[in-house]
């Protein structure tokens, strides 16, 4: 990287992870909280007028009206969609990591520009500048450094915890306009990130025995460990991480070892998460007749919040895991509204595309609080 290279960072701020991840994706302060509130209220407007075809004085209508917006929460968490339709502003678009079409992304992505990882309420981007690649996670104080070597060990362990990568297309800015100014975050030298990174670590390190002891859990993220507490509304970071910018590769394949092994929350085998609890009890078969689903699974890594709208206009939610079928929210959709026949099919909305019934719901690009549709054949 050029010795006056800067790199753009935004540190977290509420619950706008959203806003920092599209802005240290683009390189600097594009988006603040009020114009992507504009998006998703443009994105909720969509989403009522396609309900208002049922009839306005209908209790489907009225149902959905009295929900809170799926697109963004009250505390500032923004959906895919949000991000999606911020990044069109600039001509990008971003395509999930586990579809068929990324494979060669997923085999080498280092050859890619820049990534969008989620889990649960909680995004960040990867991008790579002047060659180089960077962790922008605004839960760090500073930009991350990541390996070439790191970055493909990284997203591994990262997919196996369950989080929702995407991949992003289209034509970045090569060299970041660090004339582009706001009061949002901040440029960084190569050198300041590497040595807000190691002071960050530094001061971790002496403080880990003790968070231990307050029931602390620690994550790999990045090429360090961030410290976390457990709630029940998600993962609020304690300190920031950091890590030695001359770690060789030997130790970056370690790290994502240890990523996988000391993450927050249920972190099962890739052996495990091949018979996830609480699946559908028919997963993977059409059901003539739908059968009770059975309970659905815990909230968690590798869980995705998903609307359904049907064929007759009503609305309904439920939690599936990412490795169940397109066919389980089908299944389901049958079982809860037997009425709305059995010729149908899924498709997701934004962007519009049919989902393979037989995928999962990760490899069919499917995000967490996404809304999918049945909709009758034509």
């Amino acid at each position: 990287m050029a010795d006056d290279a800067l790199l753009y960072h935004e540190k977290q701020e509420g619950s706008l992870c959203g806003v920092h991840c599209v802005n240290t994706l683009l390189q600097g302060p594009f988006f603040g909280p009020v114009e992507m509130s504009q998006i998703a209220q443009e994105l909720d407007a969509a989403e009522k007028a396609f309900m208002a075809e049922g009839g306005v004085d209908s209790e489907d209508f009225r149902s959905f009206m009295a929900e809170d917006s799926g697109n963004v929460s009250s505390d500032g968490f923004f959906s895919i969609q949000v991000l999606q339709k911020a990044l069109d502003v600039f001509g990008l678009s971003c395509q999930n990591l586990d579809s068929p079409e990324c494979m060669e992304s997923a085999q080498h992505p280092e050859n890619e520009v820049a990534f969008i990882c989620n889990l649960r309420e909680h995004w960040f981007s990867l991008r790579k500048i002047h060659g180089q690649w960077w962790n922008f996670n605004s839960l760090f104080p500073a930009p991350q450094q990541l390996s070439q070597f790191y970055l493909s060990a990284f997203l591994a362990t990262l997919r196996e915890q369950g989080y929702s990568i995407f991949v992003v297309h289209g034509g970045l800015p090569t060299y970041p306009d660090s004339s582009v100014t706001g009061d949002q975050g901040r440029w960084f030298s190569e050198a300041q990130a590497l040595a807000a990174g190691k002071e960050a670590s530094d001061a971790q390190a002496q403080g880990k025995a003790q968070a231990a002891k307050g029931g602390y859990a620690w994550a790999a993220a990045g090429k360090g460990h961030s410290l976390y507490s457990r709630d029940p509304d998600g993962i609020q970071a304690q300190s920031s991480p950091g890590w030695s910018a001359d770690a060789d590769a030997d130790e970056d394949l370690a790290r994502a070892i240890a990523a996988s092994l000391e993450a927050p929350g249920t972190v099962q085998s890739s052996s495990e998460a091949t018979e996830e609890p609480n699946a559908s009890k028919a997963q993977g078969v059409y059901q003539a007749v739908p059968e009770d689903p059975g309970p659905e699974p815990d909230p968690g890594p590798g869980v995705l919040d998903i609307a359904v709208r049907l064929p007759n206009g009503e609305r309904i939610m439920r939690r599936f895991t990412a490795t169940q079928q397109v066919l389980d929210v089908l299944n389901y959709a049958r079982w809860k509204c037997p009425a709305i026949g059995k010729d149908l099919r899924v498709a997701a909305q934004m962007p519009r595309k049919l989902l393979p019934l037989h995928e999962s719901l990760r490899s069919a690009g499917v995000t967490n609080r996404e809304t999918l549709t049945v909709e009758q054949k034509d």
